[in-house]
């Protein structure tokens, strides 16, 4: 790789694990010479081969060149904006660390819709310094607020809550919230505003519409854990709070070395290792004779204690009266939860409550929530979004689908909104995920099969009977 370091500062830098899995030729000589301590003067690229794993090459991509399969790999940089060199082993001898240098305009240039990334310099250095998060990850999900029209100063105030206090790591979604309505008020930054205040909120609309998402992309900016349940009718509070247990770990942890150790003590010809031993295959035996009864720890129970984001998911599947009793202690301002077999917790203020829901008389199961409780939440609509391009290319690498599938799929899309909204046809075929799962299995296997038909089977097949005809002569018309 060409060295792109002249007349560039050094912006940051940071390390990235090469594991000894696949070996080649090139990568053996390497370790050998990493493990005697030795700096090795050798440019390194990050790349995806074939099979869409992440490999580290030497010198040129050429497949002779590859070293092994990368560990982790945590920013997104080009062969212009960074330098690798190989400088180390971790202390697994199987591991060779790698140190990355990304130059100072690579994390500029990522601020879209920012003025600059310096306007951030401190909030960065605050969060680098305390070893929350790697530079290049918080720079990443500024980007991701900028491009989200987030105010300067709300950035700041997300900045300013970022902590490693949490039981899990933060979120790193699949696929990032792409707002349809690029000029109007983010949604992003709606829902981001109220986790700032505290407040609960339900994201409320059609199916395929990115309320799950833009959840989990609030997880992301936010720097928090994700976590995730979905409500149905018979919910009940073991499925909240976690089942109850028998601990038998003591029985498996009995050993015929214990047993003799006792044995000996007890002939008087015990050793004090023998007595130690001794003292705890009686204290195994008790536990292996009473019923030891655990509580297991839950993801509703590790958020409200540790902190994070909750996505209630088709949170008006509950009932009401359940729902109302769970959530109801947890939106007002008593500050603790009594969770059965645990007592009374105190619930973290890091804490961040969504709920989302598919609303409208199409949806069975629906319950009508409880007024008290839905008084506790704000709710924002999530409407069809008017375009689904950028929608679906967020489910996708740059350049792996073709343009015209999109187009496609769009004019498809267009189609059935405007039938839905005259109101000749119901709103099931406004299926965007099965528009994405549609693209997925027509690239799979190139040629193997077409869009046309994908389509069919992942959105068409599965709108009401009535309505499926006149969907296979109209995408009959619009797709090729």
């Amino acid at each position: 790789m060409e060295n792109t370091s002249k007349n560039r500062t050094i912006d940051s830098t940071f390390k990235v694990v090469i594991k000894k899995t696949m070996m080649q030729k090139a990568g053996t000589a390497y370790f050998q010479q990493a493990a005697a301590g030795t700096e090795i003067p050798v440019n390194i690229v990050f790349q995806k081969n074939q099979a869409g794993n992440m490999v580290a090459l030497a010198d040129g991509v050429e497949i002779a060149n590859v070293i092994t399969d990368v560990k982790a790999f945590v920013a997104e940089v080009t062969p212009e904006n960074y330098q690798a060199r190989i400088t180390g082993v971790t202390g697994n001898p199987n591991e060779m660390e790698v140190t990355v240098s990304v130059y100072a305009f690579a994390k500029k240039t990522a601020a879209k819709g920012a003025d600059a990334m310096s306007a951030f310099e401190s909030d960065i250095k605050r969060i680098v310094d305390e070893g929350i998060m790697p530079e290049a990850t918080v720079c990443e999900n500024i980007t991701v607020m900028a491009e989200n029209r987030f105010p300067e100063e709300m950035i700041h105030q997300v900045l300013a809550t970022y902590t490693n206090i949490y039981a899990a790591p933060a979120h790193t979604p699949k696929v990032l919230y792409k707002d349809p309505n690029p000029k109007g008020q983010s949604k992003l930054a709606q829902i981001c505003l109220n986790a700032l205040c505290g407040c609960a909120i339900i994201l409320d609309g059609d199916k395929s519409t990115g309320k799950n998402v833009a959840a989990e992309t609030i997880a992301k900016v936010l720097g928090r854990p994700y976590y995730c349940i979905t409500g149905d009718r018979k919910m009940n509070a073991d499925a909240i709070f976690g089942t109850k247990s028998t601990d038998n770990s003591a029985f498996g942890m009995l050993s015929t070395d214990l047993a003799l150790a006792e044995l000996r003590v007890k002939q008087g010809i015990g050793s004090e290792e023998d007595m130690q031993k001794a003292a705890q295959f009686e204290l195994l035996k008790a536990k292996c004779s009473s019923v030891n009864i655990v509580q297991e720890v839950s993801a509703f129970v590790e958020w409200a204690e540790f902190g994070g984001v909750l996505n209630f998911n088709e949170i008006n599947l509950c009932d009401s009266n359940f729902l109302a009793s769970l959530l109801n202690p947890v939106t007002d301002d008593t500050g603790f939860l009594n969770v059965p077999g645990r007592g009374k917790i105190v619930i973290n203020p890091n804490c961040v409550l969504i709920g989302t829901q598919n609303s409208g008389a199409e949806y069975k199961g629906v319950n009508q929530q409880n007024a008290a409780t839905m008084s506790r939440f704000g709710l924002i609509k999530f409407d069809a979004p008017k375009s689904i391009k950028n929608i679906l290319k967020a489910n996708f690498e740059k350049g792996q689908v073709p343009e015209e599938m999109y187009e496609s799929c769009e004019k498809f899309y267009n189609y059935v909104l405007k039938a839905a909204q005259d109101g000749s046809i119901s709103n099931a075929s406004l299926n965007i995920r099965g528009m994405v799962r549609a693209i997925r299995t027509t690239i799979k296997v190139p040629g193997f099969t077409n869009l046309k038909s994908q389509l069919i089977e992942h959105v068409i097949n599965t709108c009401p009977a009535g309505e499926i005809g006149t969907l296979t002569m109209q995408i009959n018309d619009l797709v090729a």
